[in-house]
């Protein structure tokens, strides 16, 4: 009888172990540029880029190019992001490492969006040259 549960068990534990792979295969990856690559992609007019630091930080310098400054550290990161973002358009995101834009578009792509990162952030942006700004008040 104990070697039928253990025969059981080990079936169970396969099916949901393949189950388990099964769905990461389905979720679609996170595509990341390079500052290069970036750069490139965000001169396409209809791709909103969005900086997902701290407003201070975004203060501080942010990409030239960058349309909006949505903390996803903030609990109401997905509230915001639904407001201003439209489901039409793709969406650039970008962080000071590349950590917390990769989390961003993970939020994002849960709710539809079609989105990017910068892959290793904007410390690698202004190491490479890239244009920036500072927010002035």
């Amino acid at each position: 009888m104990k070697h039928y549960i253990f025969i059981l068990l080990a079936i169970c534990l396969a099916f949901a172990s393949n189950a388990n792979a099964q769905a990461g295969v389905n979720k679609p990856k996170i595509r990341s540029y390079s500052s290069e690559q970036f750069s490139k992609q965000i001169r396409n007019p209809k791709i909103i880029v969005v900086d997902v630091r701290t407003a201070k930080e975004y203060n501080e310098g942010h990409i030239a190019e960058a349309d909006l400054n949505i903390d996803v550290l903030k609990s109401n990161f997905a509230y915001h992001a639904h407001r201003e973002l439209p489901r039409n358009r793709t969406i650039a995101l970008y962080c000071k490492g590349g950590v917390r834009s990769k989390r961003a578009a993970k939020i994002l792509m849960e709710y539809g969006y079609k989105v990017f990162d910068l892959d290793k952030g904007y410390d690698d942006w202004v190491k490479a040259g890239m244009p920036t700004e500072k927010t002035t008040k």
